[in-house]
């Protein structure tokens, strides 16, 4: 259970990196103890089975998460302030959504942002109840 936990917080935080920026410390420590390719697989994982991918597009999707996870690589372990990190977060987020919308079709699309919320709201949710263990 307890990996379970962790494996879903783990994806959680990937696809809500601004989220976590004014979040827990100790979410950045796990987000600093990967590395770019570990979370673009991941975030390319979670995707690939809520939009029901095919191989191509797998492909094509984890090259587009690993361009953004390579930027967001000086957010997360820059020395920079917790704003202009989470500025610059979300620059890279709607860059990266602008990419996917022209990548995905309509409907994909609208299915990623839907999974993107419910993601955020999860998140929310997850990380106030670990809090309160």
């Amino acid at each position: 259970m307890k990996k379970l936990v962790k494996s879903l917080l783990f994806g959680l935080l990937f696809l809500s990196i601004t989220q976590v920026q004014a979040q827990d410390p100790a979410n950045m420590a796990l987000l600093e103890s990967t590395t770019p390719e570990e979370r673009a697989q991941v975030q390319t994982k979670l995707i690939q089975e809520q939009l029901e991918l095919d191989d191509t597009q797998s492909a094509s999707l984890n090259e587009i998460n690993l361009k953004y996870a390579k930027k967001m690589e000086a957010v997360i372990k820059g020395d920079k302030s917790k704003w202009t990190k989470f500025r610059t977060a979300k620059r890279y987020d709607r860059e990266k959504d602008e990419e996917l919308q022209e990548f995905f079709s309509k409907d994909q699309f609208k299915a990623y942002l839907k999974y993107k919320d419910q993601l955020k709201a999860d998140s929310k949710e997850k990380l106030q109840a670990l809090r309160n263990q």
